[in-house]
């Protein structure tokens, strides 16, 4: 009988736990400037003849997340078919040494693909980031 009584009290105290959810790591103090930044890449071709890209995307290598890609603003100092595959907000897609990311794109004229891998850096640190190596500019034939 007492077996039970023990039993019995085990299960109540086991089924009334929660399970504790981790919070996310936490970033240390630091100071950071209020610049926005933001990584673009531009879809260019050899011939330098008008055309549009499709289908751009940015794949995150490290977590297979498609990241939301979007096109530059319209400005003279931004050239066509311009893309920003990453800014600040979204920093948390990105560990703090940095992941591979997949980019590529359709040229629309001649669906050839091009793609381009840069390593973006994000996490705890004030700003996204690319290696100075990595492409600013895809290139069509």
């Amino acid at each position: 009988m007492r077996r039970y009584v023990v039993l019995i009290i085990l299960t109540v105290i086991i089924s009334g736990c929660k399970k504790v959810v981790l919070p996310k790591a936490v970033c240390e103090a630091k100071f950071c400037t209020t610049e926005a930044v933001s990584i673009p890449v531009s879809f260019s071709s050899y011939s330098y003849s008008l055309f549009t890209v499709k289908d751009v995307t940015a794949v995150n290598l490290r977590t297979g997340v498609k990241l939301a890609v979007n096109p530059a603003p319209v400005r003279p100092d931004v050239p066509a078919n311009t893309y920003i595959i990453a800014h600040d907000g979204m920093k948390e897609h990105f560990s703090d040494e940095g992941d591979e990311v997949l980019i590529s794109g359709t040229h629309s004229a001649t669906n050839q693909t091009k793609t381009a891998v840069m390593k973006i850096a994000g996490g705890c640190n004030c700003h996204v980031s690319k290696r100075q190596t990595d492409p600013s500019t895809i290139m069509f034939d």
